[in-house]
């Protein structure tokens, strides 16, 4: 889509595709790709056939977490490989 901009002098695009059975490496590779060169995307994402889409975003969905000063910074990490490890399974 980058390459698509810059040639056609757009500023910015939209690109769409369908499937029952996305090819899910593609898809992986695409979102690195875009959230390595820091551009915003969103997909709406149906886990199961009869379930209801989701949509998620690459930007803007942010995980908060909330310690105290007493905490065992130990304790802190531990906590926060959880939230990484949650996060990354998505």
């Amino acid at each position: 889509m980058s390459v698509y901009l810059r040639s056609a002098n757009g500023k910015s695009g939209r690109a769409q595709i369908q499937g029952d059975d996305l090819n899910r490496e593609v898809l992986k590779a695409v979102t690195r790709s875009t959230a390595a060169t820091g551009n915003e995307a969103t997909a709406r994402v149906r886990k199961k056939k009869s379930g209801k889409a989701t949509t998620m975003h690459l930007r803007g969905d942010p995980v908060k977490g909330q310690y105290d000063e007493d905490d065992k910074p130990e304790d802190v990490l531990a906590d926060l490989v959880k939230i990484y490890e949650r996060v990354r399974e998505k």
